[in-house]
């Protein structure tokens, strides 16, 4: 009892005088627990919320490179693949408001992002049928690219367009395709010089798209601005067996515009 007295004076003293040899120990100091050493001490200091953060931010990655970032990825294939086709048939729809279609018009007008897809065409009267496999494309979650295909056949009787979607072996090449005769091929650059020169003259029928349609390969091109001529030596290329292309002569000016077949040698001297 003596010594419990002692001790309560001395602190009382210690107290008064404000010792710090002689005052009560702080529990924080001795790293309870509760103290600055301890969990809670460590929450306070923020060591668990990075952790806790870092832990997150790791949760949160894997699950976007596993299923949030493909899922988003092929959300915006599909939607590139239905805008290709929407505007795949606007532009076969003004193409073939004129009431004809040519093969150079269906060549621009299908369109299919990574690359202007293969159309297959059958003629049946007015109604054309086109039928492509166009491609969706949009980023990948790390590198390449995401697609999303499709096999679709746009029904054209002018100016109405149709579409329909087909199964993947409706792409697979029609057998009743229309032959891409060199003659039938002719004819419809012919048309399109005739439209072009009616709308600029000659500079226009020099550059107009037709030239870079597809079964068309240039030999040569001369174009005569004094005396308002465009002459072009061009092989035009046909699906009929055998497989081959033909030399054609096209001459466009004012109020005519002729094709002639050739023999093969004034195109390969063209070159």
């Amino acid at each position: 009892m003596g010594d419990d007295r002692l001790r309560d004076h001395r602190l009382e003293r210690a107290v008064r005088r404000d010792d710090p040899h002689l005052r009560p120990p702080d529990e924080a100091a001795r790293g309870s627990s509760l103290g600055r050493g301890g969990v809670a001490g460590c929450l306070w200091n923020g060591c668990l919320v990075v952790l806790v953060t870092a832990l997150l931010m790791v949760i949160g990655a894997w699950a976007w490179l596993g299923a949030i970032g493909p899922a988003h990825y092929r959300s915006q294939a599909r939607a590139d693949l239905r805008a290709s086709v929407t505007e795949s048939a606007s532009r076969l729809r003004r193409s073939a408001a004129d009431g004809t279609l040519l093969y150079r018009e269906i060549d621009q007008d299908v369109t299919g992002a990574p690359y202007r897809p293969r159309a297959w065409v059958r003629r049946q009267g007015d109604t054309v049928t086109v039928t492509a496999r166009i491609t969706g494309v949009a980023p990948a979650v790390l590198f390449g690219d995401t697609e999303a295909g499709g096999c679709y056949e746009f029904r054209v009787r002018p100016p109405e367009v149709s579409v329909r979607q087909l199964s993947d072996k409706g792409c697979n090449g029609t057998p009743d395709e229309t032959s891409r005769l060199s003659a039938g091929t002719a004819a419809h650059v012919v048309a399109a010089l005739r439209s072009a020169y009616r709308r600029a003259g000659p500079e226009a029928a020099y550059d107009d798209p037709v030239w870079r349609s597809r079964g068309i390969e240039l030999a040569m091109r001369d174009l005569d601005l004094s005396g308002g001529r465009l002459v072009v030596r061009a092989w035009l290329m046909t699906n009929e067996w055998p497989l081959g292309r033909d030399c054609y002569e096209f001459r466009a000016q004012a109020g005519s515009v002729t094709a002639e077949k050739l023999t093969p040698g004034p195109c390969y001297s063209a070159l």
